[in-house]
Formats: structure tokens, sequence, C-alpha cells
């Protein structure tokens, strides 16, 4: 199998190249990573991160987070079809210790069941993965990785349109579900003012299998309003204000990750979200000042329909992420950059069985200030070093149960060492530390488990905490001007300790710190391009393992070979075809279910000028019946998605 992929993937590569000859010279693109605060391109910063931008975004014609960073090594999502549920997990550590940006700040609702990512994904202007630890930037919750996303703004059109003022229409559908949605969006800039509206509607109904049966009620209602409003004091000093009201109305499983059963109710489902963004920079010769204020409130309600009894989680966060690049020192072989930076966040959670508290969703609150330190020491243009530290503060109070407030400090560490043998060219090391203070639905639930069977709360928590080691390489050349030829790879081992892990007995479950793990892994990739062809191949692997119990952990990803053939007719015409072999997962703790191999390809085709975007892309085109490890119902089967956009 690994050999039939490796070869169509070659086979389709090499008669395409056969036909190519060279016409035009490809620019070097730099791109920085917005996670990484310092402005460092991607092609130097030390860790592995990718970036997807709104073209690349937009070939996926995505309707949730994993169709728009689909495909990338060592991020898989769980919880299966249903896209309300979709889930991420990077490097074999679950969405709960994973860090989720919108607009560069935090999504912190969390509750089983019920998704993370409400959000409208027709107007995404980038996408950023980063793996591994990375507390000493963004403090708790950031063991496994980031991904961050933002929206376009009235400058990101004005900058690929060239209109200082103008409009988008756009429609999309798909065959799988009978998807169809519009957006409509209307930018310009005034003065000193750059404003922009946009609003998109969606509707799906139920999904179609691989197996050729129906999903019920899989489908999707949302709606979407955005805006944002920038203001430029001068050419370098700016504020951003974005706005946006989301809302999805639909009917699940009160589990949506699997299928509706007499123990499985059915509820009436209002998944709501409310942002509130302020963006603030300033530019000087020798700093570069950043400031997020934010305010998000998500709200879930379930409505029960055999009795209507109505449960609500809400989560109210509201927080100030500030930093600032200063130039230290700049020599002919030395140069110096400290980023210095405080965040400070509140989520106000609510929960409601009906008038009554939800015990299993707790009232309280969590309280953290972070402040961080990175310096950035460049010698000769060719060794770079980071280290990183952040101190956190932390706190969760039931606002109910009266019992002991969970608190504690915890002081994170990094350190990046890069060295550049040529340009573009380097091998990196990395050690990092990273934690996730206590939930509190973790601390104080006192809700029924299951009949005769109750929590008990645990409000002594300790911070899951972990520690990862990675070294790697990336390598960029550009050959005879008008050809590239790149490859990556890392290596990464995290030792973590006091994972939250729920014990079951006989009449009680409660929260405990239990786990002591073992993760490992590497991920390589590699890519040509020439201004006709663009071929690329990767392959991840995690490894895992309870160092007490000395068996694999649940749900750990299996081997995956992904790779993509891209071929460039003409200037605005892209046509490609995505596959994907994800070996089968045999090595399971006692008890655990194995998943077979599958391969899926995705064939797509896109056309883009300075008016016009039409985007068709034929998901699993074979229409596979599969099923990623650890989910309980099989994925989509065919989906042929198409959008067209208009500019004007």
């Amino acid at each position: 199998m690994k050999l039939l992929f490796l070869l169509s993937i070659a086979s389709i590569a090499l008669a395409v190249a056969a036909a190519a000859d060279d016409a035009i010279s490809l620019d070097p693109i730099y791109v920085e990573s917005e996670i990484e605060k310092s402005g460092t391109p991607l092609v130097s910063a030390p860790g592995n991160f990718s970036v997807r931008d709104q073209e690349e975004v937009r070939k996926q014609v995505p309707n949730n987070l994993e169709s728009a960073l689909g495909n990338e090594p060592n991020l898989v999502f769980l919880g299966g079809p249903r896209a309300q549920t979709k889930l991420p997990q990077i490097r074999g550590l679950n969405s709960d210790r994973i860090l989720i940006l919108e607009e560069g700040v935090r999504q912190n609702f969390q509750t089983t069941h019920s998704g993370r990512t409400f959000s409208d994904f027709s107007l995404i202007e980038n996408a950023e993965v980063v793996k591994g630890p990375w507390s000493s930037l963004y403090g708790s919750g950031a063991l496994g990785g980031v991904v961050s996303f933002r929206r376009s703004t009235a400058l990101d059109f004005i900058r690929r349109t060239g209109r200082e003022k103008g409009g988008e229409a756009a429609l999309e559908g798909a065959t799988n579900a009978e998807e169809f949605g519009q957006r409509l969006t209307l930018y310009g800039r005034t003065g000193n003012f750059s404003p922009l509206i946009s609003y998109h509607r969606l509707r799906a109904s139920d999904l179609t299998l691989g197996n050729g049966a129906g999903l019920p009620y899989s489908g999707i209602r949302s709606d979407d309003l955005y805006s944002s409003l920038g203001y430029a004091f001068s050419e370098k000093h700016s504020i951003t204000v974005k706005l946006n009201s989301f809302q999805d109305r639909t009917t699940l499983p009160l589990n949506p990750n699997t299928e509706e059963s007499r123990a499985n109710f059915l509820a009436d489902f209002h998944m709501k979200k409310q942002d509130v963004v302020g963006d603030y920079r300033l530019e000087g010769e020798k700093f570069d000042l950043h400031a997020k204020s934010f305010y998000r409130r998500t709200l879930v309600r379930k409505s029960r329909l055999t009795d209507h009894r109505l449960d609500l989680h809400e989560v109210e966060t509201y927080g100030i992420d500030a930093w600032n690049n200063f130039t230290v020192y700049t020599k002919d072989n030395f140069r110096s950059v400290l980023t210095l930076g405080a965040e400070a966040f509140e989520d106000q959670n609510v929960g409601r069985r009906n008038s009554t508290p939800l015990t299993s969703f707790p009232d309280g609150s969590t309280r953290q200030f972070g402040l961080y330190l990175q310096p950035d020491f460049l010698f000769w243009g060719k060794l770079k070093i980071t280290p990183v530290v952040r101190h956190d503060n932390y706190r969760s109070k039931d606002k109910n149960l009266g019992v002991t407030i969970n608190k504690g400090n915890k002081t994170s560490f990094k350190a990046n060492a890069s060295y550049e043998y040529i340009p573009k060219n380097l091998f990196y090391v990395s050690w990092g530390e990273a934690f996730s203070a206590p939930r509190l639905q973790d601390l104080y639930n006192t809700d029924m488990h299951f009949p005769g069977n109750f929590f008990v709360p645990n409000p002594g928590l300790r911070p899951e905490r972990a520690n990862t080691k990675e070294i790697g390489f990336k390598n960029h050349f550009l050959l005879t001007g008008d050809h590239a030829l790149a490859g990556n790879g890392t290596y990464f081992e995290t030792r973590a300790e006091d994972f939250v892990q729920r014990q079951v007995f006989a009449t009680t479950t409660q929260f405990a710190n239990l786990e002591s793990v073992r993760l490992r892994g590497y991920e390589l990739s590699a890519s040509y391009q020439n201004p006709y062809l663009g071929v690329s191949a990767a392959y991840s692997q995690v490894r895992s393992q309870d160092r007490l119990t000395r068996e694999p952990l649940e749900d750990t990803s299996p081997d995956q070979w992904t790779g993509k053939v891209e071929v460039y007719p003409v200037e605005e015409l892209t046509i490609g075809v995505a596959t994907r072999f994800s070996e089968a997962q045999t090595v399971v703790p006692t008890g655990g279910t194995p998943t077979d191999s599958f391969v899926t390809e995705d064939i797509y085709g896109s056309w883009v000028n300075k008016s016009v975007g039409a985007h068709l892309r034929v998901n699993n085109a074979w229409n596979k019946t599969y099923r990623q490890h650890g989910a309980a119902i099989f994925e989509r089967g065919r989906d042929i998605r198409a959008s067209l956009s208009f500019l004007f």
C-alpha cells in the first residue's frame, strides 16, 4: 500500500514535469508566524510551524476547522463526521491540551460533546498550526500545540485587490448533505477608517456516509455576522476592532460523536458565540507594540426532545494580551530582539439545568495572569538562540459548593537554538515546558455519572505538566531561479505528568492526577515546485505509552502519509490531487478497538483572477468507507464541493 501511494505521487509528478518548460521565475515567500509573536519568518523559526493563507484555505472549500487544515502531518480531527464536534489532536494530545486562538485570542469554551470552534470559515485570511509546547508564551492549555486562525479585514482586501472600496459576493454548495451557503462582504477605506462587514448563511441537511447510509441529525443551520473597523493614526500606528456573532441551530444526539439511540437522546442544540476583539499596534524604529483586548461569550443550549429538559453551558472570557518587540542591539555580527509581554484573562462559567445549577458544568470563575520574556540572539547572521520564560498565577473557584479554591503558580521555560548553515537551510533543537490548569468541571463536578454513581469533587487537582524535546531541520533551495525544493523534518519526545483522568468506582466517580505518559514521533515532509508544477509528500508518526501500565494511550493516531500534486497550466488555474493514506492502528490499550487502514483522494481545481474565484473540490473522490481511529461513526462519503466568489 505504501509503495503504491508513493509510486502514484511520483508518476503523476514526473509526467507533468516532462511537459513543463522554464518560463517564469518564482518569488520567494517569507511568511511570518503570528503565534511566535516576534515576527520571525517561518523559514528560520525553530519549530514545526505551518501557515495556510487565504488562497490555500479557499482551495479546501471549508465549512469547519478540519477542512481548512486537513492533511497536516500529526494533526488529526476526532469526534466523527458531524461538523459541530470536530476536535483537533496534535501529536497524540487531545483538544483539551491544545490552545485554540481565534482572531489571536483564546477560545476557552470546553465541555463534553459540544465542540469548541463555533465559527464561520468562509472568510478565513490565514490559519496557522504550531506543534509542541507553547506555555512559555501562552500559559495554561498549550501542552500539545496551538491552532490559530483569523478572518479578513478591509486592509486585507485592499492589499489583494488594489481597490480602495468594493465587495465580494460568494456562493458555495456541496452534494453531500445538500449544503448551500451565501456570503456578502462589503469593505472600503475612507480617510483613516477602513470598515468591513460580512454576512454568511449556511444550510445543510443530513450527511451520507461512505457506506451509503445516511447519518440522521447531522445538519447545519448557521448564521454569521462579522465586521471589522480599522483606524490608522499613521502608517505604523493603528487599531482594529472586530465584532462577530455566530449561531448554529440544529438537532443532534446529546452525544453527537455517536449515533442516536435510546440511551443517546435527541436534543435541539442552539450554539452561539459573540466576540469583541480590539487589536492595537504601534511600530517605531526600534520597537513593535501589540495589544489585544477581548471579550468572548460562548453559549450552548440543549433542549432534550423527550421531556424538554434544558441544559445551558455558558462561558464568558475577557482579558488582554500585550507585548512589545524591542530591538536591543544591532551590530555587524550580532543582533538582539527582546519580546516582553503580559496576559490576563478571566473565564466566567454558568451551568443550568432548567432553572437550577448544572453541577456537571459548575458556576465559577478561572483567572490567569502571566508575564513572559523572550530574548532573541542572532550571531553572525547564522546562529540563533531564543530562550523564553513565562510565569503564571492561576485561580479557579466554584460559586455554589463553597469548597477550597484551586490556585497555584507555574513557571514555564522554553529554549530554541538554530544554525542556518546556508541561507534558508538550518537545523534546530528545542526544549520546552507546558502546563494545563485544572478545569472547573474536573474540580467541582457533583452530577450523576450513571444511575447509582455520582461524581465527587476534587478541588486539590494539580496542573497537568509536560516537557518536550525536539530536533529538526529545514532546507529550502532555489534551483536555476524558478525551481524550488524543500525538505523538513522533526523528531519530538514528550514526557507528561499528572494527566487528569476519570476514576470510576462502584458508586462514585472522581477526576484525579494519575497518568504519566511518554509520546514520541516525527514529521517528515518534502516538496518541489516550478512555475507549472507543485509536488509534496509528508509522513507523520506518534508512539504513546502510559509509563505505569506500559500500555499505549487510547485514541493515539496511526501513522499517516499524505501527498499532493498540483499543476498550473496558466497563471490563474490550479488543478490538484491530494491523497491521504492512514495505516491500520493495531497498537491499542487492553480492551481498545483497532482501526483499519484507509486511503482517500481529493481532486480539486481553482480559477482565481482579479475579479472571480471559482473552486471545485471532490472530497473522498472514490467514496471510500472508513473510520478515523477513536471515532464511533464512519466518515462522510463522496462530497463534491464548489464555491464561486465575485469581487465588485
